[in-house]
């Protein structure tokens, strides 16, 4: 590997990785990418990559960020939810299935408080407890029927509430309720 170099004064308070992109964090609430852009991923509408760390201007006062394998997140300080990258199963949860050149902010999505992405889909946890699910549901990802393959909005988690943490891997989601 080789060293991630950032403008000297630069804190980073996080690290998020994908399958070929990362995403850093820094003390200010500002968002870097590097890494591979072949689904926008990184954020702009170059289909270059990125070898250095290179701040999105657009975004500021981010106070969390998450990778999916080719989708990127972030949460500001308002618990607004922001999305780019891959989105052909809806993971964005922005209404469509188009990958997201530029960052889009999740429509009716507040009070945010954690964004995890699986491989493709992505789960929200909202202040009051309630979970939120978008994207793929080939493996019952989004704990629905598995008559429902995807969808490209985020829709609640019927019957489950008083969640206090959640996490996905490739294919799943988990959580963890206060009790």
């Amino acid at each position: 590997g080789r060293q991630a170099i950032f403008p000297t004064g630069t804190v980073i308070t996080k690290i998020a990785v994908g399958d070929n992109h990362n995403l850093a964090l820094d003390s200010n609430g500002y968002v870097w990418v590097w890494g591979r852009n072949n689904y926008y991923q990184l954020g702009n509408s170059s289909s270059a990559n990125l070898k250095v760390p290179t701040k999105i201007t657009s975004l500021s006062r981010i106070i969390d960020i998450e990778c999916g394998n080719n989708t990127s997140f972030a949460i500001d300080e308002e618990v607004l939810v922001y999305a780019w990258g891959l989105n052909a199963n809806g993971e964005c949860g922005i209404g469509s299935y188009t990958n997201r050149i530029t960052i889009n902010k999740v429509p009716y999505m507040t009070n945010a408080i954690d964004v995890k992405a699986g491989k493709n889909h992505s789960v929200i946890l909202r202040s009051n407890g309630d979970v939120y699910v978008t994207g793929s549901n080939i493996y019952g990802e989004l704990a629905k029927d598995n008559t429902i393959r995807k969808q490209n909005t985020y829709s609640k988690v019927e019957g489950l509430n008083k969640v206090i943490a959640i996490g996905t891997g490739d294919s799943n989601t988990t959580v963890v309720k206060v009790d």
